[in-house]
């Protein structure tokens, strides 16, 4: 007689509007997310309806601000209790807004609650450091996608779920895209042969891109012909154009849906980031085979080894930054060593399936002690 297979768990996914790592990592995870093992619904602004239909996930839209307001934020509450309520096992809220908003309403419709942090808790007031520890007594798993998040919660709440640290995964499989690196040296108007330093991101403050610019003026001196490519969109948008505006070997792209075919084009890449809760766009250059330079902050430095798969340099010094690029850029030897050495960490490490069966796993924990109790 054959076995019959158990209902899969209804999941309840819980987004602010997002960009960047955390969008990413949305779609890592609903496109390997095995939909026998796990019906997933999303849960949020307006803007994810084109990815989950590409995705084939049902979608209702529930606008979360992405900052706190009360009224807002108690009305969003009330109505994401109404569309819980007998309709799903578990509840899965991303970043510190679907913290907030996820953990009350699945409180109030019981159902457990499982939240993920994408980047290290920064400074709240008390009435928010106040909220955030109610919210996490009705969370029974908190994931973290590196230490050093998992630390900054460590820090400011002694009162804590149980924490799985949960790397972000990426896709080891090879560029799909039409678009050739050649095809994007002559839409940038870059030389065939002019090495390129490429900078992928939210064009944000704490992304570090004006400190890139800076740094990239050092570099000039010691590699002339060198190009710059900065592939992103965001409220720094403005500031970084005119930073940029007076030489002719910078180029701010914007944003692209699918930036991997500038992975294939950039001799090395940049993180300059002032902040950052493990680092996507690291994994993505390790998986291309590209070696990296990044400031030491956040969880880069689980991400990447230093002097193995790229650089690992004291926060905020351009003029060093600009040295470990020049040095990558004059030795090809150097920059093949370091990029076989973060596609071997990638595939080791980072693989997206392996995210996604940690994630589920996690899952069906909270659900057998739900079912203990």
């Amino acid at each position: 007689m054959a076995s019959v297979l158990p209902p899969p768990i209804r999941l309840a996914i819980v987004m602010r509007p997002a960009m960047g790592g955390m969008r990413t990592h949305l779609e890592t995870f609903l496109s390997l997310l095995n939909r026998e093992q796990v019906a997933p619904t999303l849960i949020g602004s307006a803007e994810f309806a084109p990815l989950a239909q590409r995705l084939n996930t049902p979608y209702t839209v529930l606008e979360i601000t992405s900052k706190t307001s009360l009224q807002a934020d108690i009305q969003a509450i009330r109505q994401l209790t109404k569309l819980l309520a007998g309709n799903f096992d578990i509840v899965h809220g991303h970043g510190i807004r679907g913290l907030w908003i996820g953990s009350f309403a699945a409180e109030k419709a019981q159902i457990p609650f499982v939240a993920t942090a994408h980047n290290l808790l920064p400074k709240t007031s008390f009435v928010q450091k106040l909220g955030l520890s109610i919210a996490l007594r009705h969370t029974r798993r908190l994931i973290t996608v590196s230490e050093a998040v998992m630390q900054s919660f460590q820090k400011d709440d002694s009162d804590l779920p149980p924490i799985k640290v949960i790397p972000n995964g990426v896709s080891l499989s090879h560029n799909n895209s039409s678009t050739t690196p050649a095809d994007l040296r002559k839409q940038l108007q870059i030389p065939e042969m002019a090495p390129t330093v490429l900078g992928v991101g939210r064009l944000e403050k704490e992304k570090g891109f004006d400190q890139l610019i800076l740094s990239f003026g050092f570099l000039r001196s010691e590699v002339p012909h060198a190009h710059l490519v900065i592939v992103g969109a965001g409220s720094e948008d403005e500031n970084l154009n005119d930073m940029a505006s007076s030489d002719g070997q910078i180029h701010l792209a914007g944003h692209t849906a699918d930036p991997t075919p500038y992975f294939q084009l950039a001799d090395v890449v940049a993180i300059p980031s002032r902040s950052e809760g493990q680092g996507i766009v690291a994994l993505e250059a390790m998986s291309a085979r590209k070696p990296i330079v990044a400031y030491r902050v956040g969880g880069l430095p689980e991400t990447i080894e230093d002097g193995i798969t790229g650089y690992l340099l004291n926060p905020s010094d351009v003029l060093e930054f600009a040295q470990s690029l020049a040095l990558l850029l004059k030795s090809p030897p150097l920059r093949r060593s370091m990029g076989e050495a973060g596609r071997a960490r990638v595939v080791n490490r980072y693989s997206a399936l392996k995210m996604v069966e940690q994630i589920v796993s996690v899952y069906q924990q909270v659900l057998r002690e739900v079912q203990e109790e």
